[in-house]
């Protein structure tokens, strides 16, 4: 499956929606309040995935069933506030996976931006528990960052990635522009829906608007977009081929609720296609928008807060040390299935029962043989064989 495809398409839901309010028809409604949210100055949001389902052979389905129960795990929530001086800007969000929890802050203004060390900590535990805990990063260098911002665009100029400029990375973390193309874009998709959409599609009940969004009005997006362009070149930069993104969808469905009173917006988001690189593939996934027009104030780091590259580079550096090949070249830090881990995998194994072919099954086997021990292998071995 092509991640990035996919992560093109929530991008593209977001932009294409941020709903209703009031006024005389659920169309007007809908419509007057998307303005309201365009620009509201913070606000917090959610999402998390619903569904998610693959049919092919049988290591394909196996492979999906495994990655059904993690996904089905992953929740984002986070703040994002821009005082209505346009000057700085905040954002914070966690992401609660696989029974971990990583929160992420960045903040800025338009000449620089920072990203709080906050996560490293939570990094080097996820590195631990997968080292079995043998991370060999020292507390008292935790603590030092303790509280502390990481100047990115000091990280930026120092770098020296290979074809690209320093200008063209300092770009990359100008989330100023980056925001007001998606306002910008907003208010343009909301000029469709006023010009071309018939008003029977938008409905009102007990207070709530709704109104679902579809492929052919994601398409449109592609002229927006090009005439956004034209009249702002760093503009392109934040741009992506929605027609292409979509040619592999069969059917999108973005169902969105907004509450009149609250201003609280909901997307639900079904997509299927029946014809890809892996047959065939549906998810769905829910998110929560609730817009504020109190923006928190955002303070900008001071000299004394901020984090020094090589301070980063040492922590970041013992932890990836905890990973080695043994005299084998097998990583001796990978941790093994616990008895309920592989239970899991073998109660999806035998649900796809006589469903492998030889070759299928040594795939499997020889995929996985690294996270079970010598007894588990043979029982999946034997599991596969009949």
């Amino acid at each position: 499956m092509k991640i990035k495809n996919k992560m093109k398409i929530a991008a593209i839901v977001l932009a294409g929606g941020t709903l209703a309010a009031c006024g005389q028809s659920p169309k007007d409604q809908y419509i007057s309040s998307m303005e309201k949210v365009n620009e509201a100055e913070s606000g917090k949001f959610e999402m998390s995935i619903k569904d998610f389902a693959v049919s092919g052979d049988g290591q394909t389905q196996a492979v999906a069933n495994m990655l059904k129960n993690q996904l089905n795990d992953i929740k984002l929530t986070g703040n994002y506030a821009m005082p209505d001086d346009g000057k700085e800007y905040s954002m914070d969000f966690s992401v609660d996976a696989l029974g971990q929890k990583i929160g992420f802050e960045m903040l800025g203004n338009q000449e620089n931006a920072y990203l709080s060390t906050g996560y490293v900590t939570s990094m080097v535990d996820i590195v631990n528990q997968f080292s079995g805990g043998q991370a060999t990063v020292d507390d008292t260098k935790l603590k030092e960052i303790e509280g502390k911002y990481i100047d990115l665009k000091a990280v930026a100029e120092s770098e020296d990635t290979s074809g690209a400029t320093g200008t063209e990375k300092l770009e990359d973390l100008d989330l100023k522009t980056a925001i007001q193309y998606q306002k910008d874009l907003q208010k343009e998709f909301i000029k469709y829906l006023e010009d071309d959409v018939d008003d029977e599609r938008f409905t009102e009940k007990e207070g709530k608007l709704s109104f679902t969004i579809n492929k052919k009005d994601l398409e449109k997006l592609d002229g927006i977009q090009e005439k956004l362009v034209e009249k702002n070149k760093d503009y392109k930069q934040y741009t992506s081929d929605v027609a292409t993104t979509l040619k592999d969808v069969d059917k999108l469905d973005i169902k969105t609720v907004i509450d009149e009173k609250t201003n609280k917006q909901t997307y639900d988001v079904n997509i299927e296609s029946k014809e890809n690189d892996i047959d065939s593939y549906s998810y769905k996934f829910h998110i929560v928008n609730t817009p504020s027009d109190k923006a928190k104030d955002v303070k900008i780091p001071s000299k004394d807060q901020l984090v020094s590259k090589e301070q980063l580079n040492e922590i970041m550096d013992a932890a990836a040390g905890t990973t080695s090949l043994d005299a084998t070249g097998t990583d001796s830090t990978v941790v093994k299935w616990t008895d309920a881990e592989f239970n899991q995998v073998m109660s999806i194994v035998k649900q796809n029962e006589g469903s492998y072919n030889a070759e299928q099954s040594k795939q499997i086997l020889e995929q996985y043989k690294v996270y079970m021990t010598d007894e588990q292998y043979k029982a999946m071995e034997q599991e596969l064989s009949k």
